[in-house]
Parts: structure tokens; sequence; C-alpha cells
């Protein structure tokens, strides 16, 4: 199934979105497979406002036993940052995932068996990803329309 039809159905499948134009074609790797990813503009309601949004849809690529298509959305605002996130994910899909699943289950015990313990305080071991806060001159919200906020949660 090519994109354009994949669009469609996603068009027709989700009334938040219209307008959809395609915009250009690239060639990436799923799965070991090269594929046509095409990029289309279009309009999306979020929240009650309309936001011109990217679509990122690639064709069909073969899995073992189905077939497999990946598809991106984010607001035209923020192209710059997510251009490479989709391409990652999109490059980055695996076929076997309860494998991964298990392996990185295994791993968490493994880390969680370390030294979960707490302190003589009472406090619990700092996390090397923990971020204690962020930075208050960043605001990333600035690339988005008004009326459109982002709530982060960090636990």
């Amino acid at each position: 199934m090519g994109t354009e039809e994949l669009t469609e159905l996603l068009e027709a499948d989700y009334d938040d979105i219209s307008n959809v134009e395609h915009v250009e074609d690239d060639e990436l790797t799923i799965l070991e497979q090269e594929t046509t990813v095409a990029r289309y503009e279009a309009d999306a309601m979020f929240e009650g406002q309309e936001l011109p949004v990217y679509i990122h849809i690639s064709e069909s690529v073969e899995t073992s036993n189905d077939h497999l298509v990946t598809i991106g959305v984010y607001p035209q605002q923020v192209r710059q940052q997510e251009d490479p996130n989709i391409e990652a994910l999109m490059t980055g899909v695996i076929e076997e995932a309860d494998e991964t699943a298990d392996d990185a289950e295994d791993n968490r015990d493994d880390a969680d068996d370390a030294d979960d313990e707490p302190a003589e305080d009472g406090s619990l071991p700092e996390d090397e990803d923990t971020v204690d806060e962020l930075p208050e001159d960043e605001n990333l919200s600035d690339d988005l329309p008004d009326g459109v906020d982002v709530d982060i949660s960090l636990s």
C-alpha cells in the first residue's frame, strides 16, 4: 500500500486532520528494507485550536508474518527538532519486541537489586538520569502557536 492511500485512510479515520498535501518523498531503511517515506502537510485540530502539522508515513514493509507502516505527526513549527526524531523512530523499529522487552526487564531487575535501600536520612540514592530542575531561561513552548500549551511531568 502506498503512502497516498495510507494518508487517505488516516484523514478518513481522524476527523481532526484535514487539508492534507504531499510535500516530498525520502528513502529510509526500516527492518532492513529500503522504503519510501512521504512527508505531508496538514491541518489538525488540537484542543479546539487549528494547528499546522507534518505527517510522515512510510510505505508498508514486510515482517515475518505481517506488514508494518510507520507514522509520525508533529507541529510544523518544531520541524527542525522533530525530523531527526521521526527518522530515528522509523529506522529503529524492531520486529521482535517481546525478546527485547524481556531482556530490558532482566537488565532493570539487575539494576534494581543493586542499591535501592534508603540512606540513614531516609533518602533514596539518586539516579544518574535524575534531573533536579529545568533551566529557567528555556521556554520549550516558544515554537507553539498561541493557545497551545504543553505540560511535561517528570517523576
